[in-house]
C-alpha cells in the first residue's frame, strides 16, 4: 500500500506539467512551407500564433499556482519557449506577408 501511494505522489507532479503544457497550441505547418501560402493562409498562421502567443503568457503567469517548484519552472520554461518560438514564427510570416504586399489582417 505505501508503495501505491509513493507512486501515486511521483505521478502528481508529471500529470500537473503534463495538463499544464498541452493547453497551448502549435501550428504543425514547417516554417519551409512560409512561402508558399497565400495572403489568407498567412494571415490565418499569424491568428494561431496570436493564440500561441496569448495561451503562452497566460501559462507564465498562471505558472505560480502549481505548487511544486520544479513543475513551476518547467511550466513557466516550456511557456517562454513556445512564446518565443511563436513571437519568431510570427515575424517570418509578416516578412512573407509584406513581400506579397497582402492586405494585412488584425489579429
Amino acid at each position: 500500500m505505501i508503495n501505491k501511494r509513493y507512486s501515486l505522489l511521483l505521478s502528481f507532479p508529471l500529470v500537473l506539467f503534463m495538463t499544464g503544457c498541452t493547453s497551448i497550441p502549435k501550428s504543425g505547418m514547417p516554417e519551409s512551407q512560409f512561402s508558399a501560402l497565400d495572403c489568407r493562409a498567412i494571415a490565418d498562421q499569424l491568428a494561431q500564433e496570436q493564440v500561441t502567443q496569448e495561451r503562452s503568457a497566460q501559462a507564465k503567469s498562471n505558472s505560480w499556482k502549481v505548487v511544486i517548484p520544479f513543475a513551476i519552472a518547467a511550466r513557466y520554461i516550456d511557456a517562454s519557449s513556445h512564446m518565443n518560438e511563436s513571437e519568431r514564427r510570427a515575424n517570418l510570416l509578416v516578412q512573407e506577408q509584406q513581400s506579397k504586399s497582402c492586405k494585412q489582417v488584425a489579429g
